[in-house]
C-alpha cells in the first residue's frame, strides 16, 4: 500500500515548511501531515557553499518527512481492485467476497460495510466564511447535531456581548484592540471563534482540544506560528495574513478545514518607502565590482528575496554591493530595503562579462622635440576606447602648462604643439577606460633649434661663372696639370732607356772596329 500512497501523494512543501497531501478519489477528502518547518526556514546562506549544504540539508528532510507522510496516510487509505483507485477507510467497503470502494460496492450490489462506521462527510463553504460544515448520513447523526447547534447557539447569544462574530470578509476573529498599523498587533481570538455562530461542531472540538495550527505568512512567506503578531516601523507597507488549519485528531494527520484571511498592509505615518535604483552596473568576471543601492529611506536595510547573487558578490544591509564576480553570465536577483515608510522590492538583472578590456597606457617613451618645430604624437592604449586627459597629481611634478612648451592635449591621446624654449619637461597623463583607470608619468626633451650655416664665399651668385672656371675647366684637378704615372709604367720607362743605351754602346764600338 507505501508504493501506491508514494505514487499518488501530493508535495505541497515550501522552502519553510515541509507539507504532503492525499486525496480520497472517491470523496474527495484529504489528508495531510503535520507541517514541519524546514530547521534553516529564515535563514540566507552567506556563502555559496552554505547555500549548497543548506540544500543538501533541504533534501535529507523533506525526504524524511516524506517517508513519515506516506506511513501515516496509508493507514488512511486503500486500494479498490475493482476500480483500480486509493479511497479513504470511510469510502472502502468490508465485503463478503472482495473488499472494494462504495462507488463499486454499489455499482456491484455488493453489501458491506465501511472501515470507518462513524461516516461525516464535510463541504467548504464560500471562502468569505471559510468554514467547513456537516452534511449528515443519517438521522440519528442529523438529530444529535441539531441538538449541539442548539447548545452552541444559547452559549453565543449568552456571551454576544462580549465577544465579536466572524468578519463576513475576514474569515478569523481577533481580539479587542487588534490593528493593522505600526505600533499595533494582530491577535487570534480562538474562543470567540469558537463560540462563533459560523463555526461547525467540528471546528469547535478541534479548538477545544487544541488540534488547530496557525501559520502567519509575511509578505507571502511563512512568518509565526504564535497567535500574536506585533508590528514595528520596519513592518510598515509590508502585507500580513493568517491560516488556521483544524484537524480530527491530535496528531494533525485529518484536517477538517482551513481558515484563510485575507492580507492586511500594515499602515504608517511615513511616506511609502521606495527603492529609487533602477539598474545596476554590469561588470566583468575576475574585475572587482561594486555598487551603491538608493531607496527613500537612507536609513534603510537592504536583503535579497529568494535569490542569490554571483559567485563572489555580496550584499551587506546597507546596500552595498560588492566583491568579485566569479563567472560571465546573466544573473537576477530581487533586493528588498525596508526602513521608514515600510518595505520595498524590486527586481534586478546584472551582466558579467567573460573578457574586458584592460586599461594601459603602452607608450614607454616620447620622442623628442624641437624648438621651432611641429611636434605631433599619439599615446597609444590597451584599451581602444579609453579617453585621455593631463593628471595633476598631488605632489608630483608638472610641467604640461609652461609656457615654453605650448602643447595641447587630445583625449585620443595626441600631444601636439610647436616648443619655443628647449629643456626637459614632465607631466602625467591619465587613460581613462571601460573597466579601469590608468595613470603614467612622461618626460619630454625639447632640443634647442639648430644653428644657421654661414655662405661659401667662393660660391658665385646665381647667374655668374667664377674667375677660375675655366681654369678648373683646363685642369680638374686644380694641380696645374700634371699627370701622375703607375709604377708599372717607370719601370717599363726605365727598362726601354736601359736596351736603348745597350744598343747605341754596341753601334758605337762597331763603327771603332
Amino acid at each position: 500500500m507505501t508504493k501506491i500512497v508514494e505514487a499518488i501523494l501530493e508535495n505541497l512543501s515550501t522552502r519553510e515548511v515541509f507539507l504532503f497531501r492525499v486525496s480520497c478519489a472517491n470523496c474527495g477528502a484529504q489528508y495531510t501531515n503535520k507541517p514541519i518547518r524546514f530547521s534553516k526556514a529564515g535563514e540566507l546562506p552567506a556563502t555559496q557553499s552554505k547555500r549548497i549544504i543548506y540544500d543538501a540539508l533541504y533534501e535529507q528532510e523533506l525526504r524524511a518527512v516524506r517517508q513519515g507522510a506516506i506511513r501515516s496516510a496509508s493507514q488512511h487509505m486503500n486500494y479498490c481492485p475493482i476500480c483500480k483507485r486509493v479511497v479513504c477507510n470511510r469510502c472502502f467497503m468490508i465485503c463478503d467476497d472482495l473488499d472494494m470502494c462504495k462507488s463499486c460496492a454499489a455499482r456491484l450490489e455488493e453489501p458491506g460495510k465501511p472501515v470507518l462506521s462513524e461516516i461525516v462527510e464535510f463541504s467548504l463553504r464560500s471562502h468569505s466564511s471559510g468554514i467547513l460544515s456537516a452534511k449528515n448520513l443519517n438521522n440519528k447523526e442529523e438529530q444529535t447535531m441539531r441538538k449541539l447547534s442548539c447548545i452552541m447557539l444559547a452559549v453565543i447569544l449568552l456571551s454576544a456581548l462580549a465577544l465579536p462574530a466572524f468578519a463576513a470578509e475576514d474569515s478569523v476573529i481577533f481580539t479587542k484592540g487588534s490593528k493593522a498599523e505600526v505600533g499595533g498587533y494582530l491577535e487570534l481570538d480562538m474562543a470567540a471563534m469558537m463560540l462563533s455562530d459560523n463555526a461547525s461542531s467540528e471546528i469547535y472540538n478541534a479548538i477545544l482540544d487544541g488540534n488547530y495550527e496557525i501559520y502567519w505568512y509575511r509578505n507571502g512567506s511563512f512568518y509565526s506560528t504564535q497567535k500574536k503578531v506585533s508590528f514595528t516601523d520596519a513592518d510598515a507597507g509590508a502585507s500580513y495574513s493568517v491560516e488556521i488549519r483544524f484537524y480530527g485528531d491530535s496528531a494533525c494527520t485529518v484536517l477538517w478545514a482551513t481558515v484563510q484571511s485575507k492580507a492586511y498592509i500594515i499602515k504608517s505615518n511615513e511616506p511609502p518607502l521606495e527603492i529609487k535604483t533602477q539598474t545596476v552596473f554590469d561588470g566583468a568576471a575576475g574585475m572587482y565590482y561594486s555598487f551603491q543601492f538608493e531607496s527613500s529611506d537612507p536609513g534603510a536595510k537592504y536583503s535579497l528575496y529568494r535569490s542569490s547573487l554571483p559567485d563572489g558578490l555580496t550584499l551587506d544591509e546597507n546596500g552595498y554591493l560588492s566583491g568579485v564576480p566569479a563567472q560571465p553570465g546573466t544573473y537576477q536577483f530581487t533586493v528588498v530595503a525596508s526602513g521608514k515608510g515600510g518595505e520595498d522590492m524590486q527586481d534586478f538583472t546584472l551582466q558579467i562579462g567573460g573578457e574586458m578590456y584592460v586599461t594601459k597606457i603602452t607608450t614607454e617613451s616620447l620622442p623628442d622635440a624641437t624648438v621651432g618645430v611641429a611636434y605631433d604624437f599619439r599615446l597609444s592604449c590597451s584599451d581602444p576606447d579609453a579617453h585621455f586627459s593631463i593628471y595633476y597629481n598631488h605632489g608630483k611634478q608638472n610641467d604640461f602648462g609652461d609656457p615654453g612648451l605650448r602643447f595641447s592635449f587630445g583625449s585620443d591621446g595626441t600631444l601636439s604643439g610647436t616648443p619655443v624654449e628647449a629643456g626637459t619637461y614632465t607631466f602625467w597623463v591619465a587613460a581613462y577606460g571601460t573597466t579601469e583607470d590608468h595613470f603614467k608619468e612622461f618626460t619630454i626633451t625639447v632640443l634647442p633649434a639648430p644653428e644657421a650655416t654661414q655662405p661659401d664665399p667662393t660660391t658665385p651668385a646665381p647667374g655668374t661663372t667664377a674667375p677660375n672656371a675655366q681654369s678648373q675647366q683646363d685642369d680638374p684637378k686644380g694641380d696645374g696639370g700634371s699627370v701622375s704615372m703607375p709604377w708599372w709604367g717607370i719601370v717599363m720607362i726605365t727598362c726601354g732607356c736601359v736596351v736603348l743605351g745597350v744598343v747605341v754602346t754596341l753601334i758605337a764600338t762597331k763603327k771603332r772596329g
